[in-house]
């Protein structure tokens, strides 16, 4: 695939290709999606736990062409780690405790009430 340049994402109005308007692709799953009316939004499209999953990364020109590229390699790398780069977490939730510290509480609490040997 070809990169995008400065000057391309500029002048780029035509759109019409997908259902929120024409992606045009740049590297690590970053795309230009030039609306209908003319507006343009950079998004990036990553794989988190299996799942596709599109993100926003804000509205051309306010963020640059080098700003969306650094964002998407970030991004990219975080997904890759298991970080879900949308809000900085892992697949485990924080404020729920996970089956095994939970396993490991109960055992704990009852081991000194059961009986040795099977």
């Amino acid at each position: 695939m070809a990169k995008l340049t400065a000057r391309q994402a500029r002048k780029l109005t035509h759109s019409g290709r997908t259902k929120y308007g024409e992606a045009h692709g740049d590297e690590h799953g970053l795309m230009l999606l030039v609306q209908p009316k003319g507006g343009k939004s950079w998004v990036q499209r990553v794989t988190l736990r299996g799942k596709r999953v599109l993100m926003g990364l804000g509205g051309y020109p306010v963020v640059t062409l080098n700003e969306a590229r650094e964002t998407a390699l970030e991004n990219k790398r975080k997904a890759r780690k298991g970080i879900d780069p949308r809000n900085g977490r892992t697949g485990v939730d924080p404020r729920y405790p996970t089956f095994r510290t939970l396993a490991e509480a109960v055992i704990k609490a009852n081991e000194a009430t059961w009986r040795g040997g099977a």
